[in-house]
């Protein structure tokens, strides 16, 4: 049970990026919990990876409740404002590149962990947060003014090099 405590944070932090909604979040990691535990026991703790296992279950479990939230069989809760959870660049992602983000940049997972977690071929991974990068990097050159259509000053007042 030590092992789980230490993900239980990660997980909760995986689960809200996921849904969107602290407490299905809280649901969801809860469910996963209990479900891990059961599989853990039955393979008798003879896990690789354990973290990435865990959270393979967590993420799982996220996408069933999502699923079920589109087809209207009820989810609890409700959904944080941008402001709460990210910025609005982040909350615009898809499900999917928000979460590759997260598990890269805040879970610290490698590509091949993420693409276990979120059961997914490797390359779609590498896709998703290439593009996921490079729509927030765009909203960051917005954001503070940087063109990239402008040349770039090379510092002398007629603009010619040195």
């Amino acid at each position: 049970m030590g092992r789980v405590e230490s993900l239980l944070d990660p997980a909760y932090r995986l689960a809200s990026v996921m849904l969107l909604d602290f407490a299905a979040a809280e649901d969801a990691v809860h469910d996963a919990t209990l479900e891990g535990w059961a599989r853990y026991r039955r393979l008798t703790g003879d896990v690789d990876g354990f973290s990435t296992w865990f959270l393979t279950i967590v993420a799982r479990r996220c996408r069933r409740m999502r699923w079920r939230r589109r087809f209207g069989l009820g989810v609890r809760g409700e959904g944080p404002e941008a402001a709460d959870l990210v910025s609005g660049v982040l909350l615009s992602l898809g499900t999917v590149p928000r979460a590759a983000l997260f598990c890269q940049h805040v879970l610290g997972l490698t590509r091949e962990q993420t693409a276990v977690v979120l059961d997914m071929p490797l390359s779609r991974v590498r896709d998703r947060v290439y593009s996921a990068e490079e729509r927030l990097l765009d909203e960051v050159d917005k954001d503070v003014g940087i063109n990239g259509s402008e040349p770039e000053h090379s510092g002398r007042e007629d603009g010619r090099e040195r």
